[in-house]
């Protein structure tokens, strides 16, 4: 009976951690019932989703801040690079190209960090409008 461990028991059913997403529980009347996962929406349909999301009025300074650190995430850390590889051009120090690539790629990782403090600074200082309601309640 090695054939039917490997693919079921008598009655038909996957062994344990082989079921795939239709399994079956029994409801209080004891009768067996499948659970179903529910379908996957298509492209078009999390678009439209992802489209309402955005269009809610409380969700646009989040998304604000998200564009914001995105485009300080591209930018800042080029032009860091940039400016500390060509400081010889902006000062009178002078550095041999390893230093000068050390120093940028140290100076743009930096500036990434200041980012993501930053970032997640702001999400800890924003006030959270769910938890206004409940304090005039209690007043």
């Amino acid at each position: 009976n090695k054939m039917q461990r490997k693919k079921g028991n008598s009655e038909g059913q996957a062994p344990p951690g082989e079921q795939g997403s239709n399994t079956s529980e029994q409801d209080p009347s004891g009768k067996s019932k499948a659970i179903v996962d529910p379908p996957k929406p298509t492209f078009s349909e999390a678009m439209v989703g992802a489209k309402n999301i955005l269009n809610e009025s409380q969700n646009k300074p989040v998304i604000m801040k998200l564009v914001y650190t995105t485009i300080a995430m591209l930018v800042l850390p080029v032009v860091t690079f940039y400016f500390v590889y060509n400081i010889e051009r902006f000062t009178s120090f002078t550095l041999t190209e390893r230093l000068r690539s050390l120093y940028g790629g140290v100076a743009a990782v930096l500036v990434v960090q200041i980012i993501i403090v930053f970032y997640v600074l702001m999400g800890l200082l924003e006030k959270d409008e769910r938890a206004e309601p409940e304090k005039n309640k209690k007043q």
